[in-house]
């Protein structure tokens, strides 16, 4: 069975197209678990909720590496990983709603006799019209899904005879579809060139439009078994709404190094990067021997730098070694850094340049920045959370864990007062000790409760595996 990369994330901005409706056919028994809910149930005030967003004016993170669901205060948009095979026998893909006041999820369909199993369903996503990697986001009171494929750059295949074509299989084009909230009016509204990648881990948005990086792929022979996907034409561009054509904000120059930077995050007008600086070019020998790329790495560190879009300046600000290991998170204009064994957390202005201690803190790997506070753990052990606050530095420490198999939480969203996360698992347990996750629990629990090691979790009734 084939699955999805889904990419999750929250916006701002857009209009207002035409309808489309599900086919009538037989009642979806699995819809009738949820108590008759459907997606004309949910108040139109929820669904057009998009609290918690900076204010207008300036440029703002969509999408997060390690946190990436589309959530607002009132629900999860989220499409489910598995293919779901339909009447005309293709495959597909569905689109899913978790109502954070009823606590159940729904397939995103309007029509509650629909067995979502059809191409005029309006949760149902053919394959042949999404590639893989998707990510869902909203942006004025309409949701968009923008498909692209895998962004596999950087990665690097052995194999076991050389080729020369060094050819990379046909890709589908990124494309960007606009829906209503509740799934209907789904519209094409913008389709990228042939041949252009949109990067995975960025989506960022302003007043004025969307902002994605894009570049071309191709690949490199390194020796007679290597090849390694590198980019090329790697620009910034601005998507605007207003008539759906791009234009180039920043052109990243290879020849003055740009291509290294990876993009963390942003604030006002400037783009916050991040790179790797070796001591010294690295061989091919280096990058394909995992000791030797070790021991290079090891002597390196980590940059961080800002990126002024309105003069195109790029500043370093900060750096880090790579050994001992660190870690480090970006919100607005603050960064936050640790390093093993420190035994401290430290937050930096990006505007001022300021260092200072935030918290003394032994377990002190930063694994998540939320709207409050830090979540960190241990480098080795995740046993315990310790959740520092972002004004005070104060440490609250929580032991909670996986009901089941005493795993990490995991969490998928963010509200004012909760978070949403997978509390407990059903799981088939293998002879080597893995396991085989059959459903996923979720649940919404008060933030005090978690930062307190108290358990009251308010479940979610699934329909779905949940994955």
């Amino acid at each position: 069975m084939k699955t999805r990369i889904c990419i999750a994330t929250i916006l701002t901005s857009a209009i207002l197209m035409g309808l489309t409706g599900c086919q009538a056919n037989e009642p979806d028994m699995n819809q009738e678990n949820t108590g008759g809910l459907n997606v004309t149930d949910i108040p139109a005030e929820a669904l057009n909720s998009e609290a918690g967003l900076p204010e207008t004016g300036s440029l703002r993170p969509l999408y997060d590496d390690l946190y990436a669901d589309c959530v607002n205060e009132n629900g999860r948009y989220y499409l489910l990983d598995s293919e779901t095979p339909l009447k005309d026998g293709s495959g597909a893909f569905r689109l899913m709603y978790m109502d954070f006041e009823t606590q159940q999820e729904i397939y995103l369909c309007s029509n509650s006799s629909c067995n979502h199993d059809t191409r005029d369903c309006a949760a149902v996503f053919p394959m042949d019209e999404i590639a893989y990697a998707c990510r869902l986001f909203l942006y004025n009171d309409s949701l968009y899904l923008l498909s692209a494929e895998y962004d596999d750059s950087g990665s690097i295949t052995m194999q076991m005879m050389s080729d020369p074509s060094g050819s990379p299989a046909p890709e589908q084009a990124s494309t960007l579809y606009r829906m209503n909230l509740d799934g209907t009016g789904r519209e094409k509204v913008y389709e990228f060139e042939a041949g252009l990648t949109t990067e995975s881990n960025i989506i960022l948005g302003d007043d004025t439009g969307i902002y994605l990086v894009t570049k071309k792929l191709s690949t490199e022979q390194l020796n007679h078994t290597a090849t390694r996907r590198t980019a090329s034409e790697r620009k910034l561009v601005r998507l605007s709404p207003s008539d759906w054509k791009t234009e180039i904000i920043y052109e990243f120059d290879p020849t003055e190094g740009d291509t290294q930077w990876d993009i963390l995050g942003c604030f006002d007008s400037s783009l916050v990067l991040n790179r790797i600086v070796f001591d010294h070019e690295l061989s091919t020998d280096e990058i394909l021997d995992d000791d030797a790329y070790i021991d290079a790495y090891n002597h390196s560190k980590t940059e961080i730098a800002i990126l002024n879009l309105t003069d195109h300046s790029i500043q370093t600000v900060y750096s880090l070694p790579n050994d001992p290991l660190n870690s480090y998170v970006q919100q607005g204009h603050m960064l936050y850094a640790s390093i093993e064994g420190e035994d401290c957390v430290r937050q930096i202005d990006l505007i001022t340049g300021e260092v200072s201690v935030l918290a003394d803190l032994k377990e002190n790997y930063i694994q998540y920045c939320f709207a409050d506070v830090l979540l960190c753990t241990g480098w080795d052990s995740h046993s315990v959370m310790h959740f520092v606050n972002r004004t005070d530095g104060t440490v609250s420490d929580s032991r909670l864990q996986n009901l089941s198999l005493g795993w990490p939480l995991e969490f998928h969203g963010e509200r004012k007062d909760d978070f949403l996360v997978v509390y407990d698992y059903e799981a088939i347990p293998h002879e080597d000790e893995s396991y085989e996750i059959t459903q996923y629990k979720f649940a919404l629990i008060a933030k005090q409760d978690l930062y307190t090691g108290k358990a009251n979790y308010r479940p979610i009734t699934m329909i779905e595996k949940g994955e």
